[in-house]
């Protein structure tokens, strides 16, 4: 098995991965704007406001939903990038500085995500809850961040990989939604 076909069935695996996270910030933004909808006809309508809402919304959907799309968005390459002068690099060149700055940002993201699942697995043992209206357990929005994290390394280094090989072309993830505009 040579090193491409590995690189090719690794992009594909991770490639599922990422559908079925941003699928799931794409289910919880949904879920999110309901919410927050149902909360303005009830508090203007009805006059009758949902208090959980808001603390549901801030505490665990709004960081699910930041958070599990990173490595959908590293792969289709819809990232803040700046490449003004990596245009005019020596093709060599360029692909060794993005592998090793991927590799790198891999690194920094599976500490970040090791760093996060101990909070997460701290904050399960202690029962940390925050203070609201209820008192909510805080273990799940701190879980959410190494879910989403650690793919997001996985990618790094597997980008890495890709841009060793730089004859290696990845299939093409699909058109973004923005760029139909």
């Amino acid at each position: 098995m040579s090193i491409d076909t590995v690189i090719l069935w690794l992009d594909r695996w991770l490639l599922r991965l990422d559908l079925l996270l941003a699928g799931v910030a794409a289910g919880i933004v949904a879920i999110m704007m309901f919410l927050t909808s149902l909360d303005v006809v009830m508090r203007y309508a009805l006059n009758s406001p949902l208090p959980w809402v808001y603390d549901v919304t801030i505490l665990y959907l709004l960081p699910a939903a930041f958070v599990l799309g990173f490595s959908y968005t590293l792969r289709s390459n819809n990232h803040i990038s700046v490449d003004f002068f990596a245009r005019w690099l020596p093709v060599s060149f360029r692909n060794f500085w993005t592998a090793l700055s991927s590799a790198i940002a891999g690194i920094i993201f599976l500490y970040i995500a090791l760093i996060a699942s101990d909070v997460a697995w701290d904050a399960w043992v202690n029962n940390d809850v925050m203070f609201g209206t209820l008192n909510w357990p805080t273990w799940p929005s701190n879980a959410v961040i190494p879910i989403g994290i650690a793919p997001l390394a996985l990618r790094c280094f597997h980008s890495a990989l890709c841009s060793a090989r730089r004859d290696l072309k990845l299939p093409d993830v699909g058109v973004h939604l923005t760029e139909e505009f």
